[in-house]
């Protein structure tokens, strides 16, 4: 009975901490909790019932915590304080990836600040598992597609199926068959490199056991994605393309091949690297007493030490903003304002605060230009993100791109063969530029100090047989709007 009165203290303080991290970084685990929702679009559906996998880990680990100095600790104290300021400038910048890193990282360093050093080893292993719960798997995904892609075709061939490949699109006597950046499997590697890493914990496995059962998992994800898509392929051609798995959904028969290869997978390594000592690890045991208490006071410095740049970032951005609404008509004279639902060309940005679309004439030509302020982005409102577009919808094509001084100019073709000059840029406050990386730091850096509005600035000239004038006339009127003179030279629109 001691025994268990002995654990409760230091597992309620791990509590304490996740829960005091994960409140004072909201924003950011809204943001997780969507992504770990369960949904054919999320790569990382699985993820409340990893992280349940997760924190039963670390609950079993923490029977072991020791209290070896009961001292304030202030290398962790001030990394926490670094981490907040870190978190805020992602947060402002809109950057999720470095959010959710932050997050994990001000974890693991309020362990320390808050337990010790010698806790925060003991509980190192289950809480690194926490970086399978965060927003980085995309970087596989180009690799993923490329390699299913290739070995798709040499498998198609196993079959003696008469095709050819056509970059990402098997044809057959039958039809064609593309093979889109969704059918990459991430959402398989995810599970499968999730389901090793657990494995080789539960089962105490060295590091090199570990690569050995992550690159198993991936191999067999990877195998099982390059299956399904070669019996599609298969399907597709001996029913003359009227498949069920091509007229109706092949969601479901996915997982149901990765399951069967999953399956196999732990029924051959589900006790590989398993230690034969089912001790919990207690060498670091020793004469130091239990954790017999909650530390209140390591607590209240951590979220001190947590919580004053976001305070600080919050008093910022209480700060009244000044915008001049009808800024891009007075900086282009002689400007109309036209509607933007029936503007033959224009941005599509995510949640702007305002925006304006306007017509201007100059030199016998006419000019649409485009602005969208943010007054402050937060997930699904960004200026740069995912579902913005520069052009109105995919039959466009973009045929050149080039960044020139604080601006970017695009020679694009429309859906009809129209040549299309285009020239956009970023402005944070009264600063431009053309990258978005830039704007991005400029952004949450920036925030720390002042409440800046953020502004995507656009033109465009339909340049059929006038590209030259055209160029030097868009040149012109973007230095009506910045005030900045770009470099003069410019690529040659195709004919």
């Amino acid at each position: 009975m001691t025994r268990v009165r002995a654990i409760r203290p230091a597992t309620w303080t791990l509590i304490l901490i996740a829960a005091a991290v994960s409140a004072l970084m909201w924003p950011t685990m809204i943001q997780l909790s969507q992504n770990w929702a369960p949904s054919p679009e999320n790569v990382l559906g699985h993820g409340w019932l990893l992280l349940a996998i997760i924190g039963w880990a670390v609950f079993v680990k923490s029977r072991d915590v020791q209290l070896h100095d009961s001292r304030p600790r202030w290398l962790p104290l001030a990394l926490l304080l670094i981490l907040g300021i870190f978190w805020v400038v992602a947060l402002n910048a809109s950057i999720a990836a470095l959010q959710a890193l932050a997050w994990f990282v001000a974890i693991l360093v309020a362990v320390w600040a808050v337990l010790g050093w010698e806790a925060l080893r003991q509980l190192w292993w289950p809480l690194s598992l926490l970086v399978l719960l965060l927003p980085v798997w995309g970087l596989f995904h180009g690799l993923l597609w490329s390699l299913s892609v290739k070995c798709v075709g040499f498998m198609v061939g196993l079959f003696g199926i008469p095709f050819y490949m056509d970059r990402n699109t098997v044809r057959i006597a039958s039809g064609s068959l593309e093979i889109a950046s969704g059918c990459a499997g991430l959402s398989f590697f995810t599970v499968a490199v999730s389901v090793a890493f657990v494995i080789g914990y539960f089962n105490r496995a060295t590091w090199r056991q570990h690569v050995v059962l992550v690159v198993s998992a991936s191999i067999m994800a990877m195998v099982s994605n390059w299956v399904r898509i070669t019996i599609i392929v298969w399907r597709a051609e001996v029913t003359q393309m009227q498949t069920t798995l091509i007229t109706e959904d092949h969601y479901v028969f996915g997982w149901v091949v990765f399951a069967v290869g999953l399956l196999g997978y732990c029924f051959l390594f589900g006790s590989y690297g398993l230690n034969r000592d089912k001790s919990l690890s207690r060498e670091s045991v020793s004469s130091h007493p239990y954790l017999s208490r909650i530390p209140w006071m390591q607590l209240s410095l951590a979220g001190t030490a947590l919580i004053a740049s976001p305070i600080w970032a919050a008093a910022v951005t209480a700060r009244p903003q000044s915008e001049q609404l009808d800024r891009l008509s007075v900086l282009l004279p002689g400007s109309l304002p036209t509607k933007v639902s029936k503007s033959i060309w224009r941005p599509t940005l995510l949640g702007p605060d305002n925006q304006v679309s306007l017509e201007v004439v100059r030199s016998n030509l006419s000019l649409l230009a485009f602005e969208a302020s943010y007054h402050r982005q937060r997930q699904g409102r960004e200026m740069i993100g995912e579902g913005n577009l520069l052009v109105p919808d995919e039959s466009w094509g973009i045929q050149s791109h080039y960044v020139d001084s604080d601006s970017a100019v695009v020679i694009a073709v429309d859906g009809v063969g129209n040549v299309w000059l285009i020239r956009y840029g970023y402005a944070v406050g009264d600063w431009r530029s053309a990258k978005p990386v830039h704007v991005q730091i400029r952004l949450g850096i920036s925030s720390l100090f002042e409440n800046p509005v953020s502004r995507f600035t656009a033109i465009a000239v339909h340049c059929n047989g006038k590209c030259e004038t055209a160029q030097q006339v868009l040149l012109l009127a973007w230095r009506e709007i910045s005030g900045v003179a770009p470099a003069k030279h410019a690529p040659t629109p195709p004919s």
